[in-house]
């Protein structure tokens, strides 16, 4: 959990579905975006193929990821500050 003078929780959220890889059936990949009332939180990101699943974290600091972002991410990230 993320704790800052005052402010407690995750309290922003997003997730967002998508199918990265067109030899693929359905959206298995997805964006989570948790964020607390100051912008603070993380970015966790899983890529789903046929042989394997990733998982991704970035930081986000005041509503700003500390690594570039791929469109979903921003979507997530986007719809989080926006929640």
């Amino acid at each position: 959990m993320i704790t800052t003078q005052g402010v407690t929780g995750l309290n922003r959220w997003s997730l967002i579905r998508y199918n990265p890889f067109p030899d693929t059936g359905g959206s298995h990949s997805f964006v989570i975006c948790l964020l607390d009332n100051l912008k603070n939180g993380i970015l966790l990101t899983s890529l789903h193929s046929r042989g394997t699943t990733r998982f991704y974290a970035k930081k986000v600091d005041g509503g700003k990821a500390d690594q570039d972002l791929s469109g979903e991410e921003q979507q997530a990230l986007n719809q989080a500050i926006k929640s």
